[in-house]
């Protein structure tokens, strides 16, 4: 579906360097998604010996985060690509002299936020992982505290990031909380300090990445209390790309305009 077009265009000579370079990156991260597919796929099939308690395959954490941010980090790069392409010959809105602090800063807000939730997606690849999500079915406390037992408990760091149930079900949990922070201070900002001297796409932007950020809290929430059933994880999967998908449109339209 990619390399056809891609080398149709690529041998015909029609596309400048710069293009032409953009979408061979492309092209080969999505050779390089298929090759670390292989692997995660790979780590899953080592049956560990005498060991009674291995029932069901599975692939190491770190290979499906790595997968996952990956998959991720293509598309949203595809994404934003095609948002400049499309938009190439669309004439540029400037925003007033006198606002363009203020739209800098709402860049800003809209960039760190985005960062935040595919740091959150990266956190919650490795819940996934490690059935992490099946335990401290309760929400806020975990066990009726705020930092389970588990993170005091000795340990490398890498452990308590990466390797342990339930500080990884902690890191995800409060990453995702801080990034609707984020979130809800980029829309407050825009709402009290920019948003009548933007075009209204911008507004819009804001305002859809408000509502998808606290449906997607909403939807991880009601997925950890119901103990993880698969299509509302997969829902709540579909949010976080979707809330990417926003994140990096306002970022988009956002840098056009500074």
């Amino acid at each position: 579906f990619y390399g056809v077009p891609y080398f149709a265009l690529l041998l015909s000579g029609r596309l400048p360097r710069s293009q032409a370079l953009q979408l061979s990156a492309i092209f080969l991260g999505i050779c390089s998604q298929g090759v670390l597919g292989w692997y995660m796929v790979k780590s899953g099939l080592k049956e560990i010996p005498n060991d009674k308690s291995y029932t069901v395959p599975r692939v190491s954490p770190y290979y499906l985060a790595a997968h996952l941010t990956s998959a991720f980090s293509i598309y949203l790069f595809t994404l934003y690509k095609g948002l400049s392409f499309y938009s190439a010959n669309s004439p540029k809105v400037l925003a007033p002299l006198s606002a363009a602090r203020r739209v800098n800063n709402l860049y800003s807000l809209a960039l760190v936020s985005t960062a935040s939730v595919l740091t959150t997606a990266f956190a919650g690849a490795f819940v996934a992982g490690l059935d992490a999500g099946l335990i401290y079915n309760t929400w806020p406390l975990m066990g009726g505290r705020f930092v389970p037992p588990e993170y005091y408990e000795e340990g490398t760091i890498k452990e308590k990031l990466f390797e342990r149930d339930a500080t990884v079900q902690f890191n995800h949990r409060w990453l995702g909380a801080s990034s609707l922070l984020l979130i809800t201070t980029t829309w407050l900002y825009n709402k009290r300090a920019v948003s009548k001297d933007l075009p209204k796409r911008v507004n819009r932007l804001v305002g859809a990445m408000m509502g998808v950020g606290v449906v997607q809290v909403l939807l991880g929430i009601s997925t950890l209390l119901t103990l993880v059933p698969v299509p509302l994880a997969a829902v709540h999967q579909a949010g976080s790309l979707t809330l990417l998908s926003v994140g990096v449109a306002l970022i988009h339209v956002l840098r056009r305009i500074r």
